[in-house]
């Protein structure tokens, strides 16, 4: 089971670049994704192009092609990473789990549980609208963590598409994204395992705080709220606040190095303007 583990005080590290790179090996052609829709067509290319640059850094290059495109020259063999890299365009969303135990959660529970009813057809109904406003959403579980989650009395979970199964959060005026970091970095958590640090601004800390002070355990019961880490619109884990955070913390799990670094590059480059998709493939050797 992966945990999520808040430290206080701790030194984090800035991610930097790789040092020398390898010769260019790949070169990977990307073009936005027509169903990003006008949104995405607004973005100049430029903005798009900075922010691959920003996340793929120490692993390749990118540059604005004629066509509209966007070009990625692969150092060595990473075109792998390169590409599992630029599958995610969403980030890092910290919201409440929907408890049944905490009265203020009671009315868009009842909701959720009517609209999960019909839902019969196994299709998605990701927002629950309390008097004509977005209160709660149905997000999808990461696999490993499905298990951990599952069968407790005090959430309410549904089937998802495609065996998955979905979590209700509460939509809080906080909202607390990835938008706010000021840096997310590998390292090594207590016991010595890889680990991403993470390090929020000013606004960031002040809205986190706010979370996570609102949401302390029941001074009567000792009932403890949940906290989802929703990375790249799943569920990643959702521990139990036991005190107020403020700036930074660690996400700890089952990670490699590299997952590590990886996870830490695409939190600090922040989400893609607009999605990609690939278009072609093909060795550095070939003309540009």
């Amino acid at each position: 089971m992966r945990a999520f583990l808040f430290v206080l005080g701790a030194c984090l590290a800035p991610l930097g670049d790789c040092g020398s790179h390898e010769p260019v090996g790949v070169v990977l052609v990307y073009e936005i994704e027509k169903q990003a829709g006008a949104a995405g067509r607004r973005i100049p290319l430029e903005k798009e192009v900075a922010a691959v640059r920003k996340r793929l850094r120490g692993l390749a290059d990118a540059a604005a092609a004629e066509d509209g495109r966007i070009v990625v020259r692969v150092y060595g063999g990473e075109s792998a990473r390169v590409r599992q890299r630029l599958k995610q365009t969403g980030g890092l969303e910290f919201r409440i789990v929907a408890d049944r135990r905490d009265d203020r959660h009671r009315d868009v529970i009842a909701l959720a549980e009517k609209q999960g009813a019909k839902a019969d057809d196994g299709a998605s109904q990701p927002t629950v609208l309390f008097k004509g406003e977005p209160a709660a959403k149905w997000v999808k579980v990461a696999k490993d963590e499905a298990a951990s989650l599952a069968n407790r009395p005090a959430f309410l979970t549904r089937p998802g598409p495609d065996e998955s199964l979905e979590i209700l959060v509460v939509i809080d005026p906080q909202h607390v994204t990835g938008d706010f970091l000021s840096s997310a970095s590998p390292g090594l958590d207590r016991v010595g395992k890889p680990c991403v640090n993470f390090l929020f601004d000013a606004a960031g800390a002040r809205r986190f705080g706010k979370l996570t002070g609102d949401n302390l355990p029941d001074p009567a019961t000792a009932d403890a709220k949940c906290l989802a880490i929703i990375l790249f619109d799943e569920v990643f884990s959702a521990p139990a606040i036991r005190s107020r955070i403020d700036d930074r913390g660690e996400i700890t799990g089952a990670f490699s190095e590299q997952e590590a670094q990886d996870l830490a590059a695409v939190l600090a480059a922040g989400s893609l303007p607009a999605p990609l998709r690939l278009v072609e493939e093909r060795p550095a050797t070939s003309p540009d």
